[in-house]
């Protein structure tokens, strides 16, 4: 029997709860926050010093670290560049005058209009400095962010080093003025509200039992395959001393490149593969005959780059959707009520590379196994969901600055669900403290726990 617990407090005071909104935790119930925004702050610190900033993008008066810290305290609480480093500086000169006997003021400084001594920069300063950044910067920024926190989760030991890849691309509508022919990252699309044209963007993302975070981010680009970026995402893990389980990924990726190059390092992919006519072949074999749902497939992939070499030999099998059976399916089709192409667009086919047991009873086990295990793909979904929350949202033109944003978002995302992972592990504590945050309590709790007591300080 389920016993409260005594040592808290119970609040019997009535507050409006609107809508579903989940009513807030008083704060002796609040868990306490192990991740601040210092350890946020120093990941950027180290990627700075790692990209040698400090050597090229150091101002006058500020050094590059500096920037850092407005881009991500705005990215952070949701605020505008001028607004975070205007709250910024307050929070910096309470902190200095906090143990100062004398308190320092802002020095003013001479001009046509009132200015006073800063100790962050300004909009206009960390604006000039997001323009300045490096193409090789936007290459080695998920090599060296999202890097510093998986390095995190390995050493506190919250990631385990066997898991689950999961591939996907995420579409971001663009709205300004270039034309598809204009820029090599725009393509176009139908599903985009009021756009016909969208940056498409590949993630990786880890599962290790319910923690989940990105270690790879990058931006689709005409004429260049996706397949170089998987390869790499998925050497990286390996070199970083993973075993890679599984790889599940959407139909876009099943071609032969990525799937020979799973099966030469022995990792198992499970994913849809697109219906062509040499695919849908089989979907018709099942529907006339009903026995055999489980193919081998000998995938010839380009015939301008592999054209001479061996088939590569996989393995298709066929699934529905949940609450629909294929002998359903095939029942319909064969009492006329469904025709052959609604039947055939019922049908979902799937490839796998690792090698089918033999037996009927094992093969129908291991089918449902694969089909129920590949609804982990979701949780890719969910995550680009969740970048789309964390504000403000980024209007920026260029590719570069493009990246730099939503690679901040990951950065973010990580940051919260390593809090989540932190939360569950905890022990002999009350059930609340478990529940992890919602993304927007994140933020909040880091605003409370942090910077709220030193804004209320400046007064």
């Amino acid at each position: 029997m389920f016993k409260r617990n005594l040592t808290f407090a119970v609040n019997m005071s009535t507050t409006t709860v609107h809508g579903k909104r989940r009513q807030r935790r008083s704060d002796k119930c609040k868990a306490p926050n192990g991740a601040s925004p210092s350890f946020l702050l120093n990941v950027a610190n180290q990627c700075a010093i790692t990209c040698k900033f400090h050597q090229k993008l150091d101002g006058l008066k500020y050094k590059a670290i500096a920037f850092w810290e407005v881009i991500v305290y705005s990215v952070l609480f949701c605020m505008g560049i001028e607004d975070a480093s205007n709250k910024l500086n307050k929070i910096k000169l309470a902190e200095l005058n906090r143990k100062l006997r004398r308190k320092k003021a802002q020095k003013e400084l001479g001009g046509p209009y009132e200015r006073h001594e800063r100790l962050v920069p300004d909009r206009s300063q960390v604006n000039d400095f997001k323009r300045k950044l490096p193409a090789r910067f936007v290459k080695n920024l998920e090599h060296h962010v999202l890097k510093a926190q998986v390095d995190y989760l390995l050493g506190v030991k919250l990631l385990p080093r066997r898991i689950d890849v999961i591939i996907d691309f995420n579409d971001k509508p663009y709205y300004g003025k270039l034309k598809l022919g204009d820029s090599k990252t725009i393509t176009g699309t139908t599903k985009a509200p009021g756009t016909h044209r969208v940056r498409k963007f590949l993630g990786v993302l880890i599962k290790a039992g319910k923690l989940r975070v990105f270690t790879h981010f990058d931006l689709a680009r005409k004429g260049i395959s996706h397949d170089v970026f998987v390869k790499t995402a998925l050497g990286d893990l390996l070199s970083w001393g993973f075993t890679i389980r599984r790889v599940l990924a959407d139909r876009w990726f099943a071609n032969r490149g990525v799937l020979e190059w799973c099966k030469g390092h022995g990792i198992e992919y499970v994913g849809p593969i697109k219906k062509r006519k040499n695919i849908i072949v089989f979907i018709h074999q099942y529907l006339k005959t009903g026995k055999d749902i489980l193919f081998s497939f000998l995938m010839h992939g380009d015939p301008k780059r592999y054209g001479t070499k061996h088939p590569l030999q996989v393995w298709i099998f066929l699934a529905v959707r949940d609450k629909e059976r294929l002998a359903v399916i095939r029942r319909q089709y064969k009492e006329r009520k469904l025709t052959l192409a609604q039947a055939t667009n019922k049908i979902h086919v799937f490839v796998v590379t690792s090698k089918p047991p033999k037996s009927k009873q094992d093969q129908a086990a291991w089918l449902r196994g694969l089909a129920r295990y590949y609804k982990n793909r979701w949780y890719i979904e969910t995550a680009f969901r969740d970048l789309n929350r964390i504000k403000p949202t980024c209007h920026a033109r260029t590719d570069a600055a493009k990246i730099f944003c939503m690679m901040t978002r990951c950065w973010l995302y990580n940051a919260w669900q390593i809090e989540r992972e932190r939360r569950r592990r905890l022990r002999n504590v009350p059930a609340s403290w478990r529940n992890g945050p919602t993304l927007k309590e994140f933020c909040e709790t880091f605003y409370e726990l942090k910077f709220l007591p030193e804004i209320f300080a400046t007064g």
